[in-house]
Protein backbone atom coordinates (compact mmCIF):
# COMPACT_ATOMS: atom_id res chain seq x y z
CA UNK A 1 0.00 0.00 0.00
CA UNK A 2 1.45 3.73 -0.26
CA UNK A 3 2.25 5.39 2.17
CA UNK A 4 2.58 9.42 2.19
CA UNK A 5 4.81 10.93 4.71
CA UNK A 6 5.93 14.68 5.02
CA UNK A 7 9.30 15.53 4.29
CA UNK A 8 10.84 16.95 6.79
CA UNK A 9 14.07 18.26 5.22
CA UNK A 10 14.81 19.66 1.97
CA UNK A 11 18.30 20.16 0.48
CA UNK A 12 18.58 22.60 -2.62
CA UNK A 13 20.74 21.07 -5.10
CA UNK A 14 24.06 23.00 -5.71
CA UNK A 15 25.36 23.04 -9.27
CA UNK A 16 29.12 23.04 -9.57
CA UNK A 17 31.11 26.02 -10.52
CA UNK A 18 33.94 24.60 -12.00
CA UNK A 19 31.80 22.25 -14.61
CA UNK A 20 33.01 19.47 -12.34
CA UNK A 21 30.89 17.24 -10.44
CA UNK A 22 32.16 15.84 -7.17
CA UNK A 23 30.16 12.46 -6.26
CA UNK A 24 29.59 11.32 -3.10
CA UNK A 25 32.53 8.84 -2.05
CA UNK A 26 31.50 5.01 -2.09
CA UNK A 27 33.18 4.64 1.44
CA UNK A 28 30.56 7.58 2.69
CA UNK A 29 27.85 5.56 1.04
CA UNK A 30 28.18 2.12 2.64
CA UNK A 31 28.48 3.35 5.99
CA UNK A 32 25.47 5.81 5.73
CA UNK A 33 23.20 3.40 3.42
CA UNK A 34 24.64 -0.29 3.48
CA UNK A 35 26.26 -2.47 0.83
CA UNK A 36 23.39 -2.79 -1.87
CA UNK A 37 23.18 0.93 -1.99
CA UNK A 38 26.48 1.34 -2.21
CA UNK A 39 26.73 -1.13 -5.30
CA UNK A 40 23.64 0.69 -6.72
CA UNK A 41 25.47 4.28 -5.96
CA UNK A 42 28.42 3.14 -7.30
CA UNK A 43 27.42 1.71 -10.65
CA UNK A 44 24.96 4.59 -11.53
CA UNK A 45 27.77 7.33 -10.48
CA UNK A 46 30.15 5.61 -13.02
CA UNK A 47 27.80 6.01 -16.25
CA UNK A 48 28.42 8.89 -18.05
CA UNK A 49 25.21 9.80 -18.89
CA UNK A 50 24.23 10.81 -14.91
CA UNK A 51 24.51 13.94 -13.35
CA UNK A 52 22.89 16.94 -12.78
CA UNK A 53 21.12 18.97 -15.05
CA UNK A 54 22.97 22.51 -16.11
CA UNK A 55 22.01 25.12 -14.67
CA UNK A 56 19.87 27.96 -15.85
CA UNK A 57 21.25 29.87 -18.75
CA UNK A 58 20.28 33.80 -19.66
CA UNK A 59 18.64 34.04 -22.94
CA UNK A 60 21.22 36.15 -24.83
CA UNK A 61 19.50 39.19 -26.97
CA UNK A 62 20.15 37.27 -30.37
CA UNK A 63 18.31 34.04 -29.29
CA UNK A 64 15.64 36.14 -27.93
CA UNK A 65 15.24 38.43 -30.70
CA UNK A 66 15.12 35.61 -32.63
CA UNK A 67 12.32 33.55 -30.76
CA UNK A 68 10.22 36.67 -30.10
CA UNK A 69 10.42 38.05 -34.00
CA UNK A 70 9.31 34.68 -35.51
CA UNK A 71 6.36 34.96 -32.76
CA UNK A 72 5.24 37.94 -34.29
CA UNK A 73 5.99 37.43 -37.55
CA UNK A 74 3.20 34.43 -36.71
CA UNK A 75 0.82 36.29 -36.34
CA UNK A 76 1.33 38.77 -39.61
CA UNK A 77 3.51 41.39 -37.85
CA UNK A 78 6.30 42.59 -39.51
CA UNK A 79 8.76 43.98 -37.60
CA UNK A 80 11.39 46.53 -37.93
CA UNK A 81 14.85 45.68 -36.66
CA UNK A 82 16.07 48.31 -34.31
CA UNK A 83 14.04 51.05 -34.90
CA UNK A 84 13.90 54.45 -32.93
CA UNK A 85 10.79 55.90 -31.36
CA UNK A 86 10.61 58.78 -29.51
CA UNK A 87 8.10 58.36 -26.32
CA UNK A 88 7.08 61.09 -24.15
CA UNK A 89 5.48 60.77 -20.91
CA UNK A 90 4.58 64.35 -20.35
CA UNK A 91 4.81 66.93 -22.95
CA UNK A 92 8.36 68.39 -22.30
CA UNK A 93 10.06 64.98 -21.49
CA UNK A 94 10.80 62.82 -23.92
CA UNK A 95 12.78 59.47 -25.02
CA UNK A 96 14.33 58.28 -27.86
CA UNK A 97 14.59 54.37 -27.63
CA UNK A 98 15.69 52.75 -30.19
CA UNK A 99 13.58 48.93 -29.84
CA UNK A 100 14.98 45.49 -30.74
CA UNK A 101 11.59 44.93 -33.01
CA UNK A 102 9.24 47.42 -34.37
CA UNK A 103 6.41 47.18 -36.88
CA UNK A 104 4.94 50.91 -37.27
CA UNK A 105 2.12 50.25 -39.57
CA UNK A 106 0.59 48.67 -36.12
CA UNK A 107 2.82 50.15 -33.65
CA UNK A 108 3.43 47.50 -31.78
CA UNK A 109 6.98 46.66 -30.89
CA UNK A 110 9.21 45.10 -28.43
CA UNK A 111 12.50 45.65 -26.10
CA UNK A 112 14.37 42.68 -24.96
CA UNK A 113 16.81 43.92 -21.93
CA UNK A 114 19.51 41.77 -21.77
CA UNK A 115 21.93 42.09 -18.93
CA UNK A 116 24.01 45.01 -20.61
CA UNK A 117 20.58 47.33 -22.09
CA UNK A 118 19.11 47.10 -17.95
CA UNK A 119 19.71 50.53 -17.46
CA UNK A 120 18.65 51.53 -21.27
CA UNK A 121 14.93 53.04 -20.23
CA UNK A 122 14.28 54.79 -17.01
CA UNK A 123 12.24 53.45 -14.22
CA UNK A 124 9.51 56.75 -14.98
CA UNK A 125 9.30 55.60 -18.53
CA UNK A 126 9.22 51.38 -17.89
CA UNK A 127 6.79 51.93 -15.33
CA UNK A 128 4.29 54.21 -17.90
CA UNK A 129 5.38 51.40 -20.89
CA UNK A 130 3.81 48.55 -18.59
CA UNK A 131 1.16 50.55 -17.50
CA UNK A 132 -0.54 51.90 -20.64
CA UNK A 133 0.85 49.28 -23.42
CA UNK A 134 -2.50 47.91 -24.21
CA UNK A 135 -4.21 51.08 -23.74
CA UNK A 136 -2.50 53.61 -26.24
CA UNK A 137 -0.25 53.61 -29.36
CA UNK A 138 2.68 52.98 -29.20
CA UNK A 139 2.12 48.49 -27.86
CA UNK A 140 5.01 48.00 -26.57
CA UNK A 141 6.40 44.89 -24.93
CA UNK A 142 9.73 45.19 -22.07
CA UNK A 143 10.87 42.09 -21.48
CA UNK A 144 13.52 41.65 -18.82
CA UNK A 145 16.23 38.96 -19.78
CA UNK A 146 14.99 35.31 -19.64
CA UNK A 147 16.58 32.23 -18.35
CA UNK A 148 16.11 29.07 -19.85
CA UNK A 149 16.60 26.21 -18.01
CA UNK A 150 17.20 22.38 -18.87
CA UNK A 151 13.55 21.24 -18.62
CA UNK A 152 11.27 24.51 -20.00
CA UNK A 153 13.90 25.82 -23.15
CA UNK A 154 12.56 29.19 -22.82
CA UNK A 155 9.10 28.89 -22.81
CA UNK A 156 8.75 31.51 -20.09
CA UNK A 157 9.66 33.62 -22.81
CA UNK A 158 7.44 32.45 -25.23
CA UNK A 159 4.27 32.45 -23.07
CA UNK A 160 4.89 36.29 -22.03
CA UNK A 161 4.82 37.14 -25.82
CA UNK A 162 1.94 35.39 -26.61
CA UNK A 163 -0.12 36.57 -23.79
CA UNK A 164 0.94 40.21 -24.70
CA UNK A 165 0.03 39.19 -28.70
CA UNK A 166 -3.47 37.85 -27.25
CA UNK A 167 -4.25 40.54 -25.31
CA UNK A 168 -3.59 42.93 -28.23
CA UNK A 169 -5.78 40.77 -30.26
CA UNK A 170 -8.22 41.23 -28.31
CA UNK A 171 -8.45 44.92 -27.81
CA UNK A 172 -8.53 45.05 -31.53
CA UNK A 173 -4.76 46.38 -32.50
CA UNK A 174 -3.76 43.02 -34.35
Amino acid sequence: MLEIRQITRYEVPLYPRDGNFQTCPPSRIILQFGGITAAIAIVTQSCTCMGPPPPPRLIGEKDARSAITSLFAARQIELKTDQPITLRIDQPDSLVLSLDGYDPKTQVGYEYLASKDRDSIPDAYRSRLDSTRLESAPHILVIDAQYASYYDRGQKLVDIVEKFLDSLKAQGVI
